[in-house]
């Protein structure tokens, strides 16, 4: 874990090889489920501090094909810019229900209310979305960055 400034605070940043402990975790999320996301190609795990000294959980996002080791090297090094995540949208993983064919997933879904990434409009304008259910292909929410799994099966044939 590293501390890099996003917007105008100190975040604790997971690069995608950072192996997560005990101390890592917040309640209500498995280890092995964080660990899985942290990793991946395209998000990278950031907790945000809240008054209080608690911490809040949220994912960085980029699908304009950002190299993210690149991206973790620069935080590593502390060679890191605003311009270092600017592909990036700040979202939070939550249960999302296709009201056409009813499956429910676990997506990653834009969080628009945090102060970590300047000119949020724009980044939305660039940034590419999951627009249709992958069980039935209907259109859905706009907000879904990413699907994460399945975790309920549709209620209609």
């Amino acid at each position: 874990m590293h501390e890099v400034i996003l917007g105008l605070l100190p975040v604790a940043y997971y690069s995608g090889s950072a192996v997560l402990g005990c101390e890592d975790m917040l309640a209500g999320h498995r280890l092995e489920e964080e660990q899985s996301m942290a990793r991946s190609a395209d998000l990278r795990r950031v907790l945000m501090p809240l008054p209080g000294g608690r911490r809040i959980r949220f994912f960085l996002h980029w699908s304009d094909g950002t190299n993210l080791e690149a991206v973790d090297q620069k935080v590593i090094d502390g060679t890191y810019g605003e311009e270092t995540f600017s592909g990036a949208v700040v979202g939070t993983d939550v249960p999302v229900r296709c009201e056409t064919c009813v499956t429910r997933f676990r997506a990653l879904v834009v969080e628009g209310g945090t102060p970590l990434v300047p000119n949020l409009a724009d980044r939305l304008n660039r940034h590419r979305f999951v627009r249709r259910c992958p069980n039935c292909a209907s259109l859905w929410r706009g907000d879904v960055l990413r699907v994460m799994e399945q975790v309920g099966g549709s209620a209609r044939p």
